[in-house]
């Protein structure tokens, strides 16, 4: 059994660099307290500096986030989501751990300190299996990693299991050439990370919802369920 498991949004939280990036790549001139209090981005498009500064420099704000997102040290100044490391280690007891993340660069030097940085970040909060990380381009990558790994069942946790993937399917599903990826994606098992319960169309694809991870072992159940069936 392999578990799948996203990073950004499900076992990592927001980077206590974010809004300090912003006010010094920026020039916004806030103070090191107000910069913390912007902790993520409906904070940060919402400030009145920020709506000030796109008024006339609004290529430069999505320049300066593009780089952000590839942003090394702010990838190792991220926060654990509350009870990750404990559920990620129970869930390591079953099967083996994978990371699957969309962190990558055109810049191959940019790219080493990402990968550098997100398997160092995995080591010192003491996440099992911390150097095996696939880090893929986007979320049909993801989903291809997935549905070709080679495990007798492979259950895949993130936190857009209920709005990227049902996105990603329904545009596979239009295409002929995606049959035995549609096929192999039937036998997974995906995870909703932080959702309380599922949409009502699921588009026939296996699910369950993991509101926190704190609910790990009532996941465990519900797995064994499905094994054994």
């Amino acid at each position: 059994m392999l578990f799948a498991i996203d990073i950004d949004g499900t076992i990592a939280g927001i980077s206590t660099l974010f809004g300090a990036y912003f006010n010094q790549q920026l020039g916004l001139g806030l103070t090191s307290e107000e910069a913390q209090r912007i902790r993520w981005y409906q904070h940060l498009r919402k400030h009145p500096a920020i709506i000030e500064y796109r008024k006339a420099h609004n290529e430069r704000f999505l320049e300066v986030w593009t780089k952000y997102r590839e942003y090394a040290p702010a990838m190792l100044a991220r926060e654990v989501i509350e009870g990750a490391v404990e559920g990620v280690n129970q869930l390591s007891q079953w099967g083996d751990v994978q990371y699957v993340t969309i962190r990558i660069s055109q810049d191959k030097e940019v790219n080493e300190q990402i990968q550098a940085a997100t398997r160092q970040w995995l080591r010192e909060h003491h996440f099992p299996q911390p150097e095996q990380v696939s880090f893929c381009a986007n979320f049909q990558e993801k989903l291809t990693y997935v549905a070709h790994a080679n495990q007798d069942q492979v259950i895949f946790i993130d936190d857009r299991c209920s709005t990227d993937l049902f996105t990603c399917y329904q545009d596979l599903l239009q295409n002929p050439g995606y049959k035995k990826l549609i096929a192999h994606l039937q036998q997974v098992i995906f995870v909703a990370f932080g959702k309380q319960e599922l949409p009502e169309n699921t588009f026939g694809l296996r699910m369950f919802p993991l509101p926190s991870w704190s609910q790990s072992s009532d996941l465990l159940k519900e797995l064994h369920i499905v094994r054994v069936l």
